[in-house]
């Protein structure tokens, strides 16, 4: 008995007609109205769009359903996939990137690859997606029209400058590997300008009173290390007893932990590697940090002891744990560091401006950004001195004086 045809109308939303499936919930299996974009303007293309809806329902009675939902009944935007579309020139350049991220995913870190599929499902795809362009179409005006609507939008330039750099990447392998277009539009494109990035930070006395408060609180000890340090978040999170040598006083760098979003579900993920080789570095260990950790390694071998089989033992080797022994979740150190913040009524900073006041305290007493470079593990120094040159004081007003002493009148 042949299948019967999946229910569809058409709809009109911001004067563009879009496709109304009616679709089983995965979940529930009750079926609800999911939405497809046509990419047509509701003026003279009525025609088309009934056909592209009758075929849409063809094909999802087998199964094959167009590449990106835009909303579902609830109005939410949802996460576009890829469906299986043949590979050619003249495909959609949205749905050439679908099929890019999936055909890529195994290659790229899971971090890399969430943060390549945020980048491209939830900016790149909805656009060109409306708009319907063919990748053997694309043009040079076309990738600029997009960066000049982000922009309108109130995208920053390092933002727009992510976009395109996977633009960029998958073009080529469209060129390159897949063979599918001859030329790739996006390397005549003006990269997008970085803007100057200025850091927020506290000065040596903010971050006494910021420490003071929390003190016996439960992220104390990831605050501590990441204003001594300048540790990264993941850094942080991913710090475990062995990286610490209490007899030789030495602090390492080599585990990271991460939360990520990956297919619609947010999941920890941890690394025995660094961002960079540069991040992988051996420090010493401060005495206030390392008294607080050797208080904070005897409290987590007590609440061991009093929580019994209750305790979490899946995070013994790890640093920064609560009461039931808990890895802390990343999310949870920078909500909880903002809202102690707030509550201070301090200057409000992110919990990764800690490592800027680390920087920014380093480079007042004296210590060169090159030193400052290896002690935050900066791959290189370029990005020392973008983020920290104009606080540089100490050098500027050397210069100064150089300069008063050549020229005295």
């Amino acid at each position: 008995m042949a299948k019967k045809t999946v229910a569809g109308h058409l709809c009109t939303q911001h004067d563009l007609y879009y496709m109304v499936l009616s679709l089983p919930d995965p979940v529930t299996g009750k079926k609800k109205p999911t939405w497809f974009p046509t990419g047509l303007k509701v003026k003279g293309n009525k025609t088309q769009a009934n056909r592209m809806l009758q075929k849409a329902r063809k094909d999802a009675t087998k199964g094959i359903l167009p590449p990106r939902p835009v909303l579902d009944n609830a109005g939410k935007k949802s996460i576009p996939a890829y469906t299986g579309e043949t590979l050619q020139g003249d495909m959609l350049f949205s749905h050439y990137l679908l099929f890019w991220l999936e055909a890529n995913r195994t290659t790229w870190a899971e971090t890399t690859y969430s943060s390549y599929h945020g980048l491209v499902t939830r900016g790149i795809v909805p656009y060109f997606e409306e708009r319907q362009i063919p990748l053997n179409k694309l043009t040079v005006m076309d990738i600029q029209n997009f960066y000049a609507t982000l922009k309108q939008k109130g995208d920053t330039g390092n933002t727009i400058l992510h976009y395109h750099a996977n633009i960029r990447k998958s073009l080529s392998d469209a060129v390159r590997k897949y063979k599918l277009i001859q030329y790739n539009p996006a390397a005549d494109v003006a990269r997008p300008k970085i803007d100057n990035f200025v850091s927020n930070y506290y000065d040596a006395q903010q971050l006494s009173v910021m420490l003071d408060a929390f003190r016996g609180k439960p992220i104390e000890l990831p605050v501590m290390i990441a204003a001594y340090y300048g540790f990264r978040r993941s850094e942080v999170i991913g710090l475990k007893w062995s990286a610490i040598d209490f007899d030789n006083n030495t602090i390492t760098v080599s585990h990271t932990v991460s939360r990520i979003k990956l297919d619609g579900k947010t999941q920890m993920v941890a690394k025995n590697r660094t961002k960079t080789k540069s991040s992988f570095r051996s420090l010493p260990l401060i005495p206030q940090v390392k008294q607080v950790l050797l208080d904070a390694k005897k409290q987590q071998k007590k609440n061991q002891k009093l929580c019994g089989k209750q305790y979490n033992k899946e995070y013994l080797e790890y640093v920064c744990v609560d009461s039931m022994g808990n890895l802390i979740y990343p999310d949870r150190v920078s909500s909880s560091f903002a809202e102690t913040i707030k509550k201070l009524d301090m200057p409000h900073i992110r919990f990764h401006d800690l490592r800027h006041s680390c920087a920014s305290l380093l480079l007042a007493n004296g210590i060169s950004l090159k030193e400052i470079q290896l002690w935050l593990g900066h791959s290189n120094f370029a990005t020392t001195a973008n983020i920290y040159a104009h606080l540089d004081m100490s050098s500027k007003q050397a210069s100064a004086n150089t300069i008063a002493n050549c020229l005295k009148i």
